[in-house]
């Protein structure tokens, strides 16, 4: 409601924005998106926690009228991808929130284990009490490998 008058409510995922193709960065992606939600809808995107190194990849947004959510959606194939097969090696999940305190919607990306991405796509809820964990637990390094790690005694 503004100025006691009721008004439409559009999701910022939902925008559908021109977009030009362009061999760019994953990161430059983010930047040009930012700047065209700021002129259409005057709203300001920034970047949140997440990956440095894998938002220097090559993103290829591949439709000319993508809503926000697509571009972020084809942003995170792009992080998932393996450089040079192309296939899946990564599951990285996006997150768009809108900040009062900034006034900016803050754009996340974050690295998911495999086999909770999966639990999580299938609709499975993964056990949430921790007598049901394993001593020994796989978690992903830096480059996305499985490392076996023991809890602390």
């Amino acid at each position: 409601m503004v100025g006691g008058k009721l008004q439409t409510f559009e999701p910022i995922s939902n925008t559908v924005e021109q977009w030009q193709q362009a061999t760019e960065t994953c990161w430059q992606t983010l930047l040009r998106l930012s700047t065209v939600l700021s002129k259409t809808r005057g709203f300001t995107l920034a970047q949140g926690p997440g990956p440095t190194g894998p938002l220097m990849r090559h993103c290829n947004i591949e439709a000319s009228s993508p809503a926000v959510g697509q571009v972020l959606a084809q942003v995170v194939n792009s992080l998932n991808a393996d450089n040079l097969t192309g296939r899946k090696v990564h599951s990285y999940v996006w997150d768009l929130v809108y900040d009062p305190n900034w006034n900016k919607y803050v754009v996340s990306f974050y690295l998911v284990r495999s086999d909770v991405s999966a639990t999580v796509q299938a609709g499975i809820t993964p056990p949430q009490s921790a007598a049901s964990q394993p001593a020994s637990q796989k978690v992903p390094n830096r480059n996305g490998a499985y490392t076996s790690t023991k809890p602390p005694k």
